[in-house]
């Protein structure tokens, strides 16, 4: 029964009894509500019934209820003579116009009173939803994708359920996490992750367990279609001298099968593009060969020995085709001689404009003593920091990782910069932690800083297992954007329906 069926059998049943009564007492004034005021013929009973079991919640106007209007109309409309008493049947719920307390003030003050017959359930109706599922459409084969989900319940606050991953054709779940449901309406994010191992167009469907007591099973699920790429990824390693991070990230690239490396180095000696198979005489010159690759890392890399026509196309890379750049501070010349390259400054996520130029690459006090790199709840989030197989696995790995001694102070972010990594103990001018890891979006790819230059460090005791997966992760994710570029923007919301008057959250 809809509450509308359940006012019209109050009204009509038993032979119209109550009208017939009610009308044999009163003068009896009848009106249909919704967002205007409808008076029903009321001249006889039949007449009056007939208009009941004719009204609908379909047509013109019936989008609203402006119930406290309503009242108030009806009141002006009969200054004559008040009437005894309102009676309404009514789930009291009001979605435009003047509030039910302020039409019983002023129907308190014209002494008429208001008798409420309440239609529906004390308690709200019990309800699960999958409200969006945000989800790379393109990915690598053996990425660590990741599954943004907004789960949003109605009656159930306080209560836990599991939301699941699935494949098509496949009732075992991918993924799981059980969460406890919060307050009716507040959306609720859950990350679910997946590493896919075979190419192609797979179907994937996001579940939330459905209950015995919900209203509508429709939207326990979503599901979305992810294309598998088996493609190599051509990275270009771009350094001004042999580091160790140079050396041991060069050696890990070169193992990994998904991957077409070419290197640069501007203190190498002549003969080493000859004795080396990914080094190349010079830095890529024309835009053709720049945008040819999908991820460019730049080390410690002095920007006065390059062409400055670089720089507008690598803009171009990221911003127009989606690559991905990484930039990797060092103590002689990033970021701090990249103050006069506006092109270049202008990519990274840090305000090069607001840094300490008389320092250079000076440590701030006591970071030598050793740090672990701690991770923000935002950086777990994302696919390159998840280096073990679940989020809390995540964590544990991130606070065992071997310490770091050296670290750029970087004192301003830019405007869309994402913290993704902190330095523990130490804090900015401004009072917030040092930015360790940093990303940003251009345009349609993406770009990655590291304040830190000694991530090999994270080998020791483990062998290539972290700095390789966090590396390899990393690639992956800033090549990404090359694969979808070219399709455009998505905006979402944070769920489907709203009253009139609520905040949509974009």
């Amino acid at each position: 029964s809809t509450r509308l069926n359940v006012a019209k059998l109050i009204a009509v049943d038993d032979q119209s009894r109550l009208l017939e009564r009610m009308m044999g007492d009163y003068r009896l004034a009848a009106f249909a509500v919704d967002a205007s005021v409808e008076a029903l013929p009321a001249e006889s009973v039949e007449k009056l019934a007939v208009a009941i079991r004719e009204l609908s919640t379909e047509g013109p106007g019936t989008d609203a209820t402006r119930l406290g209007d309503a009242i108030r109309q009806v009141l002006d409309s009969s200054r004559a003579a008040s009437p005894a008493a309102i009676v309404l049947l009514t789930d009291g719920i009001v979605t435009e116009g003047a509030s039910l307390a302020d039409a019983a003030q002023v129907a308190r003050e014209r002494g008429v009173p208001i008798l409420a017959v309440g239609i529906g359930s004390d308690r709200p109706m019990r309800d699960l939803e999958i409200a969006d599922v945000l989800v790379d459409e393109v990915v690598f084969l053996d990425d660590l994708v990741s599954f943004r989900v907004q789960v949003a319940a109605t009656g159930l606050a306080g209560e836990t359920t599991k939301v699941g991953l699935y494949q098509d054709g496949n009732s075992t779940p991918l993924a799981e996490q059980s969460i406890t449901l919060g307050q009716d309406g507040e959306p609720q994010t859950v990350f679910l992750t997946h590493r896919p191992t075979a190419p192609g167009d797979t179907a994937y469907t996001v579940e939330i367990a459905p209950r015995d007591d919900e209203t509508n099973h429709d939207n326990n699920r979503q599901r979305r279609m992810i294309s598998v790429r088996d493609e190599k990824i051509r990275v270009l390693m771009a350094f001004g001298y042999p580091s160790y991070e140079f050396r041991f990230l060069k050696s890990l690239l070169e193992r990994d099968s998904t991957v077409e490396l070419a290197t640069y180095l501007q203190d190498a000696d002549p003969d080493y593009a000859e004795q080396d198979r990914t080094a190349l005489r010079s830095f890529p010159i024309t835009r053709e060969e720049l945008l040819d690759y999908d991820v460019i890392v730049f080390g410690d890399i002095d920007p006065r020995r390059l062409p400055r026509s670089v720089w507008p196309d690598l803009q171009a890379l990221v911003a127009e085709k989606g690559g991905g750049v990484a930039f990797i501070a060092g103590p002689r010349w990033m970021p701090w001689a990249y103050t006069d390259v506006p092109e270049a400054a202008a990519l990274m996520p840090i305000d090069v404009g607001a840094l300490d130029l008389a320092s250079g690459g000076d440590l701030p006090p006591d970071v030598t003593r050793g740090f672990v790199v701690e991770p923000t709840p935002l950086g777990l989030r994302l696919p390159p920091l998840q280096l073990g197989d679940t989020p809390a696995d995540s964590e544990t790995i991130w606070r065992h990782l071997p310490p770091l001694y050296w670290l750029a102070p970087i004192e301003q972010l830019a405007p869309a910069a994402q913290v993704l990594a902190e330095h523990p103990t130490h804090s900015s001018r401004s009072g917030r932690p040092l930015p360790v890891i940093i990303a940003q979006y251009v345009g349609a790819g993406k770009v990655w800083f590291h304040a830190i230059d000694s991530t090999w460090r994270w080998r020791l005791g483990s062998g290539d297992v972290y700095f390789s997966r966090y590396w390899v992760q990393t690639i992956r994710y800033l090549a990404r954007g090359k694969l979808t570029s070219g399709r455009g923007a998505s905006l979402t919301t944070d769920r489907r329906e709203y009253q009139r008057g609520e905040a949509v959250e974009v």
